[in-house]
């Protein structure tokens, strides 16, 4: 599941203490496959779960200044299967 698609490598150490503290605070939540989405070539399954969507929300605002503009855009979580 890709959350972020292109972070600055020059900020690795704080973004990876950024997610030690965020698992940190969250127990294992389920995901759950809601449908299955046409890549034109590829396939992936549609993911659903609040947890995630506002695990990644939150990681997001902290992050706002590195995003990219493809990162900035509505989080549409996914699990490629075939591509």
């Amino acid at each position: 599941i890709t959350l972020f698609h292109a972070l600055p490598g020059r900020f690795a150490d704080d973004l990876a203490a950024d997610l030690a503290d965020a698992a940190a605070d969250h127990a294992p939540f389920a995901v759950r496959v809601k449908k299955l989405r046409s890549l034109g070539r590829g396939v992936a399954y549609v993911l659903e779960s609040e947890e995630l969507s506002g695990l990644r929300g939150r990681l997001a605002k902290g992050w706002r200044p590195y995003l990219t503009a493809q990162d900035a855009e509505k989080f549409s979580p996914h699990a490629t299967v075939q591509n």
